[in-house]
């Protein structure tokens, strides 16, 4: 029972690895009518898969995805997301705010969607500099 625990684990372990590797997908807005006025923002590979996953756990199958945007680096996004959510919600408990969808479908579309290191080499490309640093 042991070897087959540990076998279990390992794969556990590669999957986990193989989900986090791409960085890019979706930061989602989902709602359930059960609790009125919360939003969960999340981020998935992909949000229509998400709900999906999550109306397994609904025996209504209630749970509406309100909205989400792609990103380069999906984890960036969503920990932007939630700090900008923080400052407006009433409350808020981990990734779940009290907030309307109206509000929390103006914060996703204001995310910077940039990703530092592709800004910095486009504009390298358009301003070279010199062996000093500076610009031609």
């Amino acid at each position: 029972m042991t070897r087959v625990r540990t076998r279990v684990d390992l794969i556990n372990k590669k999957v986990l690895e193989l989900y986090n590797k791409p960085k890019e997908g979706d930061v989602y807005i989902i709602a359930n009518k059960a609790w009125d006025g919360w939003v969960k923002i999340g981020m998935a590979l992909d949000a229509e898969d998400r709900l999906h996953s999550y109306q397994t756990s609904s025996p209504h199958r209630d749970y509406v995805l309100i909205h989400k945007e792609f990103f380069i680096d999906r984890r960036r996004a969503e920990a932007q997301a939630h700090l900008e959510a923080s400052k407006v919600a009433s409350e808020h408990n981990s990734e779940w705010f009290k907030l309307d969808n109206y509000t929390a479908i103006l914060i996703l579309k204001g995310l910077d969607k940039a990703v530092p290191d592709e800004v910095k080499r486009l504009t390298g490309a358009f301003h070279p500099k010199d062996e000093h640093g500076y610009y031609k």
